[in-house]
């Protein structure tokens, strides 16, 4: 069930006191139709300013309602980009609304979408000591929505 997911970003700091120190937030994400994860985020918010100085990220999506670390979850890792196109933008909007029916802020002319496009790993958990990783080209090939 991909509706009403959300992860957990981890960006790498820019600022000074924390420069290259991660940071994490809590994010809504959603699937695009090839299996990349898609994110609606402020360009004030700081994970976003921290993508615009580097965009390697992971992205933990846990099961949805998530209550322990038996629990299945994946994490994605690689390079996020914001959809420069604007039909591709609206596109991926109207996806990630269907995911997220209450998300109004995609309204807003502050919130863009971003795609993890440059997928590098991913790692699947399927419960307690049930970890693998997952080949993104099998992953990325065998995606159906």
């Amino acid at each position: 069930n991909q509706q009403k997911n959300y992860g957990y970003l981890s960006s790498i700091h820019f600022t000074n006191k924390l420069k290259d120190y991660p940071h994490s937030s809590l994010v809504g994400c959603g699937i695009d139709d090839e299996g990349y994860p898609i994110l609606c985020m402020s360009d004030i918010s700081l994970h976003t300013q921290n993508i615009k100085k580097n965009n390697k990220i992971s992205l933990i999506i846990p099961k949805y309602g998530l209550k322990n670390q038996s629990e299945k979850r994946v994490t994605f890792t690689g390079n996020i980009n914001t959809t420069l196109d604007k039909n591709y933008n609206n596109i991926l909007k109207e996806k990630y609304l269907i995911q997220h029916p209450e998300a109004f802020w995609l309204k807003y002319i502050d919130f863009n979408m971003y795609k993890l496009d440059d997928i590098k790993d991913i790692y699947y958990i399927g419960g307690f000591g049930k970890a693998t990783k997952i080949s993104v080209k099998k992953y990325l090939e065998n995606y159906h929505i």
